[in-house]
């Protein structure tokens, strides 16, 4: 078996939803592919701010993002 190229995992928690303009939904973004979306739930700036420090800390200077279902 090939070594692990991964120390560490870090999740970041965002949700993004195709806009349908219901009630309480947010201001609509336009993605790449021209859809509209709504940010449900937005990236906790702070606290992914604090976990990577973190990985700092012990020595990780690169890392590698990986976006899933993000064709928009």
């Amino acid at each position: 078996m090939p070594e692990t190229l991964y120390e560490e995992v870090l999740e970041v928690d965002e949700r993004v939803v195709l806009y349908r303009g219901e009630p309480g939904a947010g201001t609509p973004v336009k993605g790449c592919t021209g859809d509209l979306l709504e940010v449900q739930q937005p990236v906790d700036l702070g606290g992914l701010r604090g976990k990577l420090e973190g990985l700092l800390s012990r020595g990780i200077r690169s890392l590698a993002v990986v976006l899933m279902h993000s064709y928009t």
